[in-house]
């Protein structure tokens, strides 16, 4: 063992997700009238993960796992489709961070939380949302 230390992206059991953290992420936007109606709402067995907006795909995270952060793997699928990219509201940092679907799909490692296809990745891949 090198010292560095390395996330345990293992396939773990899912827990029920909040909501929370993603009506937060769409009243920060709504308020600055970045959005207005969702054109979809992602959601599978586990409840409401994204909305689909004209411009990215909205989901949310409360904090970082080392530097890995993961998205459902059908909202970058979704975003890959439409031609958009992915906002990320993460809450530890108080911040969006926008990130190309396309070089999520490359560089991200899947894994499963319950049965749900999640794509992990480094947060280095965001980029400040252009607004």
């Amino acid at each position: 063992m090198n010292g560095k230390w390395i996330p345990d992206l293992s396939n773990v059991i899912q827990p029920l997700p909040t909501y929370n953290l993603l009506r937060k992420a769409v009243w920060k936007l709504y308020s600055k009238r970045v959005i207005s109606n969702p054109f979809e709402v992602l959601g599978d067995q586990y409840g409401v993960y994204g909305f689909r907006y004209a411009q990215f795909i909205l989901v949310a995270k409360k904090e970082l796992y080392g530097n890995i952060v993961s998205v459902h793997e059908e909202a970058i699928l979704t975003a890959r489709r439409y031609h958009v990219g992915i906002l990320m509201w993460l809450e530890s940092a108080k911040r969006y961070y926008w990130f190309d679907a396309d070089e999520l799909d490359r560089k991200g490692e899947r894994n499963y939380k319950g049965i749900a296809p999640m794509v992990n990745f480094n947060i280095k891949l965001g980029k400040a949302p252009a607004w």
